[in-house]
């Protein structure tokens, strides 16, 4: 059992670093729908989880506080994925510049859902590498309607925007350079319990970095 939970923990670690360079290239919204809220990743995520908790009660592990935070950590991000998986809202919204503020957009089955305020495309730029045609960035200038509250932000490739629990991603844009579409994101409980799983993660693992140093 020991070899197949630390065998699926490198394997988690390594699509985690994939997932990484693959974000660089393709963006947060295909990395998050393709890996982290897939169905695969999250029944990877059970395996590693189920595995460890044999391991642990086999070998009375979880009287010692480093490796029990460890996979601690792998129940929380598991909890934080099924979480966003099952209960998380994404979609596209597309806007453009010569349009009126819109509150709807459209899910991932192509069904409407209404956001909770309007938002406006007021503009769009294309940013281009020095002395080539490639895009390097595309920027997108919006403007938030909230009741009597008004919000102004940007959105690109590297740059979220964020608003009451909502995130906004550039996702792509019109070939006339005067629309936008964006990826829109609800998962203000999701996210955070993954976080923290995360976190558990990475201390654990400093942890036990810090005491095999001290064992040498």
């Amino acid at each position: 059992m020991k070899k197949y939970s630390f065998g699926t923990l490198i394997i988690v670690i390594l699509l985690l670093i994939i997932a990484t360079i693959l974000e660089k290239i393709y963006g947060t919204p295909w990395v998050a729908t393709n890996i982290y809220d897939s169905t695969w990743f999250i029944l990877l995520w059970v395996i590693l989880t189920i595995s460890a908790t044999i391991y642990i009660f086999q070998r009375q592990l979880y009287k010692r506080i480093v490796t029990l935070i460890l996979h601690l950590s792998f129940v929380v991000i598991l909890l934080g994925a099924t979480i966003t998986h099952y209960f998380g809202i994404q979609g596209q919204i597309h806007l453009r510049t010569s349009e009126e503020s819109k509150n709807i957009f459209y899910n991932a089955y192509y069904q409407e859902k209404e956001l909770p305020f309007t938002i406006q495309l007021t503009d769009f730029e294309l940013i281009h590498y020095p002395g080539t045609t490639n895009p390097m960035d595309y920027v997108s200038r919006v403007q938030i309607a909230d009741n009597s509250t008004e919000f102004t932000g940007e959105i690109s490739m590297n740059n979220i925007l964020k608003y009451h629990g909502y995130r906004f991603y550039q996702s792509s844009y019109d070939t006339d350079l005067k629309g936008s579409i964006l990826s829109v994101y609800y998962d203000p409980y999701g996210i955070a319990v993954t976080y923290i799983g995360y976190f558990l993660l990475f201390v654990s693992m400093t942890l036990f970095l810090i005491k095999k140093y001290k064992s040498v």
